[in-house]
């Protein structure tokens, strides 16, 4: 018995863009395996030959200014950490010209803990 599970959106909140990406991705996993009529269509493929995870540098509370899929530029703010009593203590970047693979939503962060993924 075949099985498929997919994701989308996070946090608990789903959009339309998030839907159709999955019927998509369906539809064409369907058809690539010959159980629906039709030929595929390619969404387009991104090689990333570069990529990085960010951490956090010591505990704090973690706003990031990202989402998912955003193209950032070398040197931008990816987010910050703040101390409790609301004073930032660090400020990410992007150490390079990167897309957004997937960032961490939860605000409380230990040191060492992952802030987000980049690849280029």
């Amino acid at each position: 018995v075949a099985g498929l599970l997919a994701e989308a959106g996070g946090v608990g909140q789903l959009t339309l863009d998030d839907v159709d990406l999955v019927v998509d991705g369906t539809r064409r996993a369907l058809q690539a395996a010959g159980n629906l009529e039709g030929e595929p269509d390619s969404p387009g493929t991104t090689h990333a030959t570069r990529s990085q995870t960010l951490f956090a540098p010591r505990d704090g509370f973690w706003i990031g200014d990202i989402r998912s899929g955003d193209k950032l530029t070398s040197g931008q703010q990816v987010g910050q950490i703040f101390d409790p009593y609301g004073a930032v203590t660090d400020t990410i970047t992007a150490p390079f010209d990167a897309t957004v693979l997937y960032r961490t939503t939860s605000a409380a962060v230990k040191e060492g803990g992952i802030l987000a993924s980049l690849v280029a």
